[in-house]
This record gives structure tokens, sequence and C-alpha cells, in this order.
């Protein structure tokens, strides 16, 4: 019997995965839940390189930051004292407009991350990202193999990065040590993968990465090159979600029509 694994994947509001990311992950030889977070993202107020505050009157500060729907559906407008804390904030850990970019981004992520961490009843919980192209070869069997095997192992990981990190795109973990994880905090001023080691390690447990078979990045073509081509409504596999939760079945019909890229659409 082939071991069940509840993936969660954390994708832009109404974003799209590429579709030979999930053709990879067909070929694994586990079977999955497939959950997707495509709703709202982190609700960060203002805009980069907006009018300083200072020199906001009411009228350009209400253009400048708009309603906002909050995670519960209700309508928010922020204050102007609570957009700059946030900025005030952000500034204060970020030293460049790069650091700014990545902090906001691993934010989004974790944000998501903590929303669906309760989805799923699988033994094994994997993390993955819409843009970490597994290899072709299957991997998630022999990962949950080895998170059978080693009681002391807390997460196995396909490493895609430069260093052997095990990074959150690609991490397969317990679902029990997961939840004894907790919620992500922190991660804008480090990484989420560094949290969860750090916490695992204080539970007892290790962090390892497979060595021999790596993962691809496809960020610089994924946002760059791939999204370009690939830009018109025509050419996806739109996905409607309630749940969050995409049908495996549905996906293995549709990824042979759909080569291009599986966009999200959060009802």
């Amino acid at each position: 019997m082939r071991p069940h694994v509840d993936i969660q994947m954390p994708v832009k509001h109404n974003g799209f995965i590429a579709g030979a990311v999930i053709q990879r992950l067909l070929l694994q030889d586990v079977d999955f839940s497939f959950y997707v977070d495509a709703g709202e993202d982190f609700p960060f107020f203002g805009n980069d390189g907006a009018v300083p505050f200072a020199e906001l009157d009411d009228a350009s500060f209400t253009a400048q930051h708009p309603v906002a729907t909050n995670t519960y559906g209700l309508i928010e407008v922020p204050t102007q004292y609570e957009v700059q804390v946030q900025s005030m904030l952000l500034d204060l850990v970020s030293p460049s407009a790069r650091a700014l970019k990545r902090i906001k981004t691993t934010i989004c992520a974790a944000f998501k991350r903590n929303r669906m961490r309760h989805l799923g009843t699988a033994e094994f919980v994997y993390l993955a990202d819409p843009d970490v192209l597994l290899p072709e070869q299957p991997v998630l069997g022999a990962m949950v193999r080895g998170l059978q095997r080693h009681p002391q192992l807390g997460a196995v990981g396909v490493c895609y990065q430069k260093s052997s990190h095990v990074a959150a795109g690609a991490m397969l973990l317990r679902r029990k040590d997961f939840l004894r994880v907790g919620e992500i905090r922190g991660a804008g001023a480090s990484c989420i993968c560094s949290y969860i080691q750090k916490k695992l390690t204080e539970l007892g447990l290790h962090t390892v990465p497979l060595r021999t078979i790596r993962a691809t990045h496809l960020k610089s073509d994924y946002n760059k090159v791939y999204a370009n081509e690939h830009s018109a409504l025509s050419d996806d596999a739109v996905v409607e979600m309630g749940d969050g939760l995409l049908d495996q079945h549905a996906l293995e019909t549709t990824v042979t029509t759909h080569a291009g890229r599986f966009r999200v659409v959060f009802q």
C-alpha cells in the first residue's frame, strides 16, 4: 500500500503553478491530497515608493490605501497610524529594497502556511512551492520511508538552492511534528525553513537533506521568461477552489492537455 501525503502549497492570490511542477508531483510514488492556498495575501498597507506619510492629506491617504478585506471577510480601512507603524517596522528590518521584497515574500508565504497548516489528515505533510520542480525519479516515497525508519529525524528535504539547505519549498515532516513546531514566527528576519529547523532541533529532532538528488528552482525562468510566454488566460488550466483541495484524479486528467500552467482561482 502506497503512503499518503498531504501536500500544502501557498500560491500568490489567484496566482499560478507551473504545469511541470504538477506533472512531477504526479510522478511521485505516493498518493496525495493537494491543498493550495491562493486566497488573499498578507494585507501589507501602502505601496513601495509611496508618498511620505507626512505629505499625505486625507484624500491622498484614502486613495493610496484602499479598503481591505481581512481574513474573516470583514471590511477594514487601515488607519494612517497603522500604515505608518507597519512601514516603519519593515524599514527597520530591511537593509535594502531588495531585502524588503524578500522579507515581504517570506511573510506572505509564512502567513499562508500558518493558515493552512491544519489542513488534511495524512500522517505526513509535504511543504511545496509552486516554482520548485522535483526530479523525474520518484523521491517522496523514499523520504517517507526515511522518517518511518529513523524516529530521530524531524524533516527530510530535497535541496534546490546552491547550498545543501532544506528549504520549505520541498520539505517532508510527520504531521505530529509539524503541529508541534507551531505557527511560524520571525520568518521575515530569516526564512521559514530556518525557523522550522530551529524548532525541530529544540524538540530533539534532526533535519536531513537528500545528498545525491536535487530539485530545480524555477524562480528566474518562472517569474520572467515562463510567465511572459504563457501570459494568456487561454493557455491556462483554470482551477476554481472552494475548500482549497485540488483533486488528484482531476489533475492527472487535466495535465495531459495543459502543459503550460495552472491558474488557481480562490472562491
